[in-house]
């Protein structure tokens, strides 16, 4: 059996990826890790997507910062659709 899988935007690239893609993105520093961590999150939020953030040493609330600070849309229609836990 063949299957086709819809090709996604991921939020910090203009190529698509098909849906479930694994991706390893090393950062240069914690800037770049901000921003394409914001872009992909924005993106997954935009497309009605289930999005979790699994922050090592950071709280919630910095998270979120960060997330606002890149352009993150945090609006009260995404609240059911955002995880971010420690």
């Amino acid at each position: 059996m063949c299957s086709i899988h819809e090709k996604i935007d991921l939020g910090f690239t203009s190529e698509k990826y098909p849906q479930g893609t694994h991706m390893c993105y090393i950062y240069n520093d914690d800037n770049e890790r901000k921003d394409v961590i914001s872009k992909f999150i924005d993106s997954g939020l935009r497309n009605h997507e289930k999005v979790a953030y699994f922050a090592h040493t950071m709280e919630k609330e910095e998270v979120l910062d960060f997330m606002k600070e890149g352009g993150v849309s945090l609006k009260r229609e995404f609240s059911d659709k955002l995880i971010v836990a420690k």
